[in-house]
């Protein structure tokens, strides 16, 4: 992924308001940390996580790699944040630091690059860790009906190897199924298709062809299109 352009990482910050998130996944995420004192966010993105960890009272180190990803935090954090957040501009691989009580990596898993060496070092390094990946095959989103009404490949499914890995070490593990309807609101059809040809590399020949597949699936009322999404996710706890 190109978090480290700016275009798209503005584009993929708007993707994400659109579409409510994180939803149902923060009180999740949340409860797991009850009775943690200390929590490192893996790939903490724009602080989603971080900032929420950081006002309810957690020391929090938000290790990001992407100066653009971790310019968008640092801002919402300065300007509405409270407590304690570090920001750490660091791939988790090559990230050092002190033992922590909890490690969290929301979306974080698939750019990963060593990620069984990921797994091993929140085992190292926290005694309480959650990784929360996509259930593809259930999900429901603008971005999955465009690959699939194009023909288009989709995205790979991470969920089996994220289970050989954990086994691998003989971690125990529990998975928790979360699962949510949130309606995306899209304000501006030409601003939306640019923002998934963007992230997805596909041809900028096709957004008149990404403009129709939005319109045709949503619906326009108080001049915006409503696109009704279902998200899917299986939370690794270990």
């Amino acid at each position: 992924m190109k978090f480290d352009d700016r275009q798209f990482a503005r584009f993929y910050q708007m993707q994400q308001q659109e579409t409510g998130y994180p939803g149902r996944l923060l009180p999740f995420v949340m409860d797991q940390l009850h009775g943690c004192a200390s929590v490192i966010d893996i790939g903490a993105g724009s602080g989603f996580f971080a900032i929420p960890a950081a006002a309810a009272g957690y020391s929090v180190t938000a290790v990001e790699p992407s100066g653009e990803m971790a310019g968008i935090m640092q801002k919402l954090y300065s300007e509405s944040g409270s407590g304690s957040l570090a920001i750490s501009l660091s791939r988790w691989e090559d990230w050092e630091g002190p033992v922590h009580d909890a490690s969290i990596c929301v979306h974080s898993f698939y750019p990963l690059a060593d990620k069984r060496l990921s797994v091993e070092k929140m085992f190292k390094l926290s005694k309480h860790r959650v990784i929360i990946i996509r259930d593809s095959a259930r999900m429901k989103s603008i971005t999955g009906l465009v690959r699939a009404e194009l023909g288009l490949p989709g995205t790979s499914d991470h969920n089996e190897m994220l289970q050989s890995i954990l086994n691998s070490f003989n971690l125990k593990f529990r998975i928790t199924e979360i699962s949510e309807q949130r309606d995306t609101e899209i304000m501006d059809l030409d601003e939306e298709a640019d923002s998934i040809l963007i992230r997805t590399d596909f041809s900028r020949e096709l957004k008149p062809d990404v403009i129709e597949i939005i319109r045709k699936n949503s619906t326009f009322t108080e001049g915006k299109y409503i696109f009704h999404s279902v998200f899917c996710d299986n939370a690794y706890i270990f």
